[in-house]
């Protein structure tokens, strides 16, 4: 059996930051996506996806990173970091804050992993895993959600 080390560090760091896609994949990371960075400044950048043009996401990785606009980049984002709510009510608009439809629901523990096509024009695939607590009632496909990316919680790999 051969291998190689892709990347090591702390345990939270490795998993918060993986160094590439294949490390995010192994270390769970669903949601990776080609982006392009469209603006923003060292340590707070504007990311857009190029799955949904419309959509904007911002990006606050606390340091440089070397990174620079018009830049491609894979977005990840871990599917415990997405926030998702059901509840028309907290929909609200503002940053990284998505409206999406369900598509698939699985009870996963006490949590749900939940497929979500959200953004502008719903071309963002999303995976999220929500504690079931989170939700009055159990979610459903089809069901309107609204889904809140952390900033802080985005991170970025140069292609």
């Amino acid at each position: 059996m051969e291998g190689e080390i892709a990347q090591t560090g702390p345990v939270n760091r490795v998993l918060s930051y993986p160094g590439n896609i294949c490390v995010a994949e192994f270390l769970g990371v669903s949601n990776i996506w080609p982006g392009r960075i469209s603006g923003g400044e060292p340590g707070r950048y504007t990311v857009t996806p190029a799955a949904d043009k419309g959509t904007v996401l911002e990006v606050c990785t606390g340091w440089d990173g070397g990174y620079s606009r018009d830049r491609d980049v894979s977005v990840c984002i871990r599917p415990e970091y997405l926030t998702v709510t059901t509840d028309k009510d907290k929909h609200v608009p503002g940053t990284n804050r998505l409206e999406g439809i369900i598509l698939e629901v699985y009870p996963y523990g006490y949590s749900y992993r939940l497929k979500i096509e959200a953004g502008i024009g719903r071309d963002l695939k999303l995976v999220a895993l929500v504690p079931a607590a989170h939700f009055l009632k159990p979610p459903k496909p089809g069901e309107a959600a609204g889904v809140y990316i952390p900033p802080e919680k985005i991170h970025m790999i140069q292609d």
